[in-house]
């Protein structure tokens, strides 16, 4: 089955929420999110040109690229917890990463400022308001699209073992050739591990659980693996 007409949820948002490390921490922009657009403005020149008998000429000679996103404000979700302890600062302070995979694959992937944060507010018997702006730094990078069929099967995941303390990375494939790789991940008992929102799995005490994997297009289409966490050598 082709992708086709996407639903607006399958399009995965990430923020890196540590900015300033050696690395990136994502975190998904997804829970308590109504609406995710993109928020681009075109800088143009119009001409009046001799031979246009009258008529306008049109060129864009600059781009403002970025997102708007609103919803509910949901406290102990990682990115919102983290853009609205930036509501504060300014400068550089507000500067992070933003990552957007599409439907069919296609990833942007640049830097962004933060702006416009609402932390809470509203009526008295309704959730509290979120909303943030998040505007690209010059031109992201950008890889282009290489999926145009629903995948039917995410291919198998060896169990995972991994020390107290120690990191694996998972990195699931779909079937059929020609289906987008995104996936989301769970972990079932995360006092044994966790999982962040770009699958790096963190061993935290000895002992056994599951973590879910599915499609991020098409969230029926999931797999189990197990989690093994051993002692420290």
């Amino acid at each position: 089955m082709d992708i086709g007409f996407a639903m607006n949820y399958t399009n995965l948002y990430l923020i890196d929420t540590t900015p300033d490390a050696a690395s990136r921490t994502w975190a998904r922009v997804g829970q308590g999110i109504l609406t995710a657009e993109p928020d681009n403005e075109d800088e143009t020149a119009e001409d009046y040109y001799f031979d246009g008998a009258g008529a306008a000429e049109t060129d864009v000679t600059g781009v403002k690229l970025g997102y708007k996103f609103s919803g509910n404000r949901c406290y102990g979700n990682a990115s919102q917890d983290y853009i609205c302890g930036l509501s504060v600062e300014s400068g550089g302070k507000r500067k992070t990463n933003l990552r957007h995979i599409a439907p069919n694959g296609r990833i942007i992937d640049g830097s962004v400022t933060i702006t416009d944060i609402v932390d809470g507010g509203g009526d008295a018997n309704s959730k509290g308001t979120f909303e943030f702006a998040a505007r690209l730094n010059g031109r992201p990078n950008i890889v282009s699209p290489n999926a145009t069929v629903m995948p039917e099967a995410i291919s198998t995941v060896a169990p995972i073992s991994v020390s107290k303390g120690k990191t694996s990375v998972l990195a699931p494939t779909t079937t059929p050739l020609g289906s987008p790789n995104t996936c989301v991940f769970a972990v079932e008992d995360v006092s044994i591990a966790t999982v962040s929102d770009d699958g790096i799995v963190t061993g935290i005490s000895v002992g056994k659980t599951k973590l879910s994997i599915k499609s991020m297009v098409l969230p029926s289409v999931r797999t189990e693996v197990e989690v093994t966490v051993t002692a420290t050598a």
